[in-house]
């Protein structure tokens, strides 16, 4: 199962990757702060990390992922209210994968997304014995 992490503070970005990727079998964790999102990504290792925002200020999840060893190898989308493509050059150096601006047709953001979703089992790091 593909596992998609969707972290919002407002439900447009949820509403969306729900009705586009849960007919597909994805299964969606939600959050609603980035560090609940790193928290769920460390507990879950998802395929994908959709990061909804307002504004340039709230992009500092993909920063925080490509930092964290473990995490580093999840790719991080941003939806961006309104100002996506003024965001874009910030938000890709900090370490997004990919930004889309809203509003994006059910039909465009999978097509987006489609390179993305890639079904894996358990990325989790392998333990190393103490």
């Amino acid at each position: 199962m593909i596992k998609v992490l969707v972290v919002d503070s407002t439900a447009i970005t949820e509403r969306l990757s729900r009705e586009t990727l849960i007919p597909l079998g994805c299964q969606i964790i939600t959050a609603s702060s980035t560090a609940l999102a790193v928290f769920l990504a460390r507990k879950n290792f998802p395929s994908l990390i959709i990061n909804g925002v307002r504004d340039s200020e709230e992009v500092e999840l993909p920063q925080e992922i490509r930092t964290d060893p473990d995490l580093a190898h999840i790719p991080v989308v941003v939806v961006a209210d309104n100002q996506g493509k003024s965001m874009a050059p910030n938000v890709l150096a900090s370490g997004a994968a990919k930004v889309l601006a809203q509003p994006i047709s059910p039909e465009r953001f999978f097509e987006e997304l489609r390179p993305f979703l890639i079904e894996s089992d358990d990325d989790r790091p392998e333990e190393t014995p103490e």
